[in-house]
């Protein structure tokens, strides 16, 4: 999201005496789904298309600019990273995780048969990457960002 810590510090700095403000943002940018998608993205064979739609690896933030931001507008900060493992069955099931998500504004760019194409290459290399398991499941890490913001209440008579 363009502008995200300033929209984060905004959101803080609208906080009353004893607030409270929680975010939850996805942390997986530079995880093997957003990383093979945005290569082949910028591949020769796509980067007329697709080089704009490529996800980049910055979108969210590290945890210590979630810090600054809160800890900048005068909030008590808690932040931290929990990695989850989806385990996935079925056919292509990292494709179809994410078919909803990062690579619905790719295939948008495209016509039906060079959807297809792309969606085969992406399906090729998300395959290597997060392969089977010996009981046919296929794990999926999938990391995401916590901030937790506290206004203290302000002491009367100080």
């Amino acid at each position: 999201m363009p502008g995200y810590p300033d929209l984060l510090a905004r959101w803080a700095g609208h906080l009353a005496p004893d607030g409270w403000l929680a975010v939850q943002v996805p942390g997986n940018h530079r995880a093997p789904t957003h990383a093979l998608l945005a290569d082949l993205c910028r591949s020769p064979r796509w980067a007329g298309l697709l080089a704009a739609a490529a996800p980049p690896a910055d979108a969210v933030p590290d945890l210590g600019v979630h810090l600054d931001v809160l800890t900048g507008a005068g909030l008590v900060a808690d932040v931290w990273e929990t990695t989850y493992l989806h385990v996935l069955t079925g056919p292509d099931p990292v494709l179809r995780w994410v078919a909803g998500t990062v690579l619905r504004p790719v295939l948008d760019r495209l016509a039906d048969a060079d959807a297809a194409a792309f969606r085969a290459a992406y399906a090729d290399a998300l395959r290597s990457a997060y392969p089977a398991r010996p009981d046919g499941t296929t794990v999926l890490p999938f990391r995401r960002v916590f901030a937790v913001g506290h206004r203290p209440a302000r002491v009367s008579g100080a």
